[in-house]
């Protein structure tokens, strides 16, 4: 249970970092039918996998809805974007070593000082 609820927190993350971007090109019902959608499907999910698995599928269920909306947002936020996923990652990727480089020399000039 702890791994579909850890798992759960990233696809989080995924999605509504992506969902920024239909809010900054100002196409919100494009979003607000994939969250309907993706509600729904979920709801109905969570009830089929509850009675097959318990509470474990209840997890699952609730799990799904983040799945869905990163399955659907993700490819049209890089849409609105004009850069396919791999580029997203590829980015992303190139972001994080960047910010780790930066991390480092702060650290750095933080010790040469004390």
């Amino acid at each position: 249970m702890w791994y579909l609820f850890i798992s759960g927190m990233l696809l989080n993350a995924l999605w509504y970092t992506a969902e920024m971007v239909f809010r900054a090109v100002n196409e919100p019902r494009k979003m607000g039918l994939y969250g309907l959608i993706g509600a729904v499907v979920s709801v109905g999910l969570s009830y089929l996998l509850s009675r097959q698995f318990g509470l474990t599928g209840a997890a699952m269920g609730a799990i799904s809805l983040d799945l869905i909306l990163v399955v659907l947002v993700m490819p049209e936020g890089c849409k609105l974007m004009r850069m396919s996923l791999k580029e997203l990652y590829t980015h992303g990727l190139e972001d994080l070593q960047t910010l780790g480089v930066q991390a480092r020399h702060k650290l750095q000039s933080i010790r040469a000082k004390v």
